[in-house]
């Protein structure tokens, strides 16, 4: 294989993505833990790459990031295209969840409206619990948005 076509194999694309978007929104909608969460905050993309290692990933929009994002959003949540189009539904909303956990209200003295986490050992309790290791009871996370606010829900 030629450098250019080695070249061209690995360039990374990044999109909007409406279906990433429709669980994020529906997360928010639903979820308490989320209510301070603006959707319209958040650009909702898939990252096309040979090679991601990752399914999906929260970050701040950053001032390159403006190159490829034409609105005002302060946030980023990318899914990897690759891992989305083999995901199933369960899985594709318990990523996102997870996701959204990053995501915190900054503190009172910031001018940012959002800070991020690092991954949190509550966060990954929860889901190790419920969904387990290797979400294989992924479908818990349905189980979770459609339960009374002030009642966990296990497997």
């Amino acid at each position: 294989m030629s450098k250019s076509a080695e070249k061209k194999k690995k360039q990374t694309t990044w999109a909007l993505s409406d279906d990433v978007k429709a669980i994020v929104a529906e997360l928010i909608q639903k979820l308490p833990e989320f209510k301070f969460i603006d959707p319209n905050d958040i650009a909702c993309m898939f990252k096309d790459s040979s090679n991601s290692t990752w399914r999906a990933q929260v970050s701040k929009v950053r001032p390159s990031d403006y190159l490829l994002l034409s609105g005002t959003w302060l946030l980023k949540i990318a899914a990897w295209k690759d891992w989305w189009d083999g995901a199933s539904k369960a899985h594709k909303y318990l990523a996102m969840f997870h996701e959204l956990k990053h995501i915190k209200k900054a503190p009172d003295k910031s001018t940012d409206k959002y800070a991020l986490r690092k991954h949190d050992i509550e966060d990954w309790h929860q889901i190790l619990v419920n969904a387990g290791i290797d979400w294989e009871n992924a479908d818990w996370v349905f189980k979770y948005m459609d339960r009374p606010p002030e009642q966990e829900v296990s497997k």
